[in-house]
């Protein structure tokens, strides 16, 4: 019986190890987090063990813990992707779009060009998946207005990326970022597990994204109202 049981945890854990990845982690950015147990019902965070996290400024404790737990079961899956060498491809795309990334580190995060160009493409695809493309829509999308809008036009494009790849991963991230959008909607800020940090706390920035979003939203219409009866004044000219 003792031999059965001690066969069975190694084949468990040789799954667990080689779920859409390799046998060795590639380099990460920051350290593993501690997250607190989920019950079996709801799947949320244990609201007793909640309450022991040490939660940033401006953020309820069970809502962290939940998010903590779900970036470390995504993280887990995408280190395993990206130890196998068969997603190299996948990762290495983000080279192309260095410039636009890079500019983007910048503006959300204050930080240098140079220090995201040093990263590997598994650390900009962190950075830039799950951080600088939120803090990006949270200024500029109009498509973040409601969850379906965002799932779509923010995220869905990612979502498919990651899937064809590995479908834990992409399941994975999706939760992850419906729960960064439920963040960015109550918390009016972008959450950054890589440093454990919000985005307004670590930019000073103070607004509402949501009517930013319905703001330029009117914008593009009106610009496009404008166009319109330009082009029906042309015809209508003798």
């Amino acid at each position: 019986m003792r031999k059965f049981l001690t066969i069975a945890l190694v084949a468990i854990l040789a799954f667990m190890i080689t779920a859409c990845g390799g046998n060795s982690p590639a380099p990460v950015p920051q350290q593993q987090p501690t997250t607190p147990p989920l019950t079996s019902e709801t799947g949320t965070a244990d609201n007793n063990a909640a309450d022991a996290v040490a939660a940033p400024l401006e953020i309820d404790p069970v809502v962290y813990a939940e998010g903590q737990w779900l970036w470390e079961e995504f993280y887990e899956l995408a280190t395993a992707m990206a130890a196998d060498s068969n997603n190299d491809l996948f990762f290495m795309a983000f080279r192309a779009h260095l410039n636009r990334h890079g500019e983007w580190f910048e503006q959300f995060t204050n930080g240098e060009f140079a220090d995201f160009e040093a990263m590997s493409y598994f650390e900009r695809f962190l950075w830039v998946d799950t951080y600088l493309r939120m803090a990006e829509a949270m200024y500029n999308s109009t498509y973040i207005e409601n969850a379906d809008r965002f799932r779509q036009f923010t995220i869905g494009a990612q979502i498919t990326a990651i899937n064809r790849q590995c479908e834990d991963t992409a399941a994975a991230y999706e939760a992850l970022m419906m729960w960064q959008y439920d963040y960015m909607i109550a918390y009016h800020s972008v959450f950054n597990f890589i440093t454990d940090m919000s985005h307004r706390d670590s930019m000073d920035a103070d607004f509402n994204p949501i009517t930013r979003a319905e703001e330029a939203a009117a914008a593009e219409q009106e610009l496009i109202e404008q166009e319109l009866q330009e082009i029906a004044d042309e015809v209508d000219e003798p």
